[in-house]
């Protein structure tokens, strides 16, 4: 049984991203492959996709060329999700998912967010 007297600290969403161990998806990218719930990618899955962009984060006022550029990236990344959960008879909370341009399989999670609705979570196989 767990036991909260055992929790050292936690980490909040918002911390998180705060920290940079997660990159937040505008809304207008993850909602134009029809993810409704906010989006954010770990670091190492972001650095993944990016793939040697030099962009760490979404940046707060990107030149257009770079918004552009993230916006594709992030959202083949993201359509490739959506196709796996549409034709993937599981309803598990995280499912695997390739993204053939990039040569890669990442996962996408569902869990609850800081106020305990639903926000999705892309990450690599082997972060938890």
């Amino acid at each position: 049984m767990f036991d909260w007297d055992s929790v050292i600290h936690a980490c909040t969403r918002a911390d998180l991203v705060a920290d940079g161990d997660l990159v937040e998806i505008p809304w207008i990218v993850s909602n134009s492959v029809g993810l409704k719930w906010p989006v954010a990618f770990t670091r190492a899955a972001w650095l993944t996709v990016m793939d040697g962009t030099g962009e760490e984060r979404w940046p707060e006022a990107a030149d257009p060329l770079t918004e552009t550029l993230l916006a594709e990236r992030a959202t083949r990344a993201l359509t490739a999700a959506v196709q796996t959960v549409a034709t993937t008879a599981s309803r598990a909370s995280r499912i695997a998912f390739d993204v053939p341009l990039y040569g890669v399989t990442l996962h996408l999670h569902v869990g609850p967010g800081d106020d305990g609705a639903p926000v999705f979570t892309v990450l690599m196989p082997d972060e938890d």
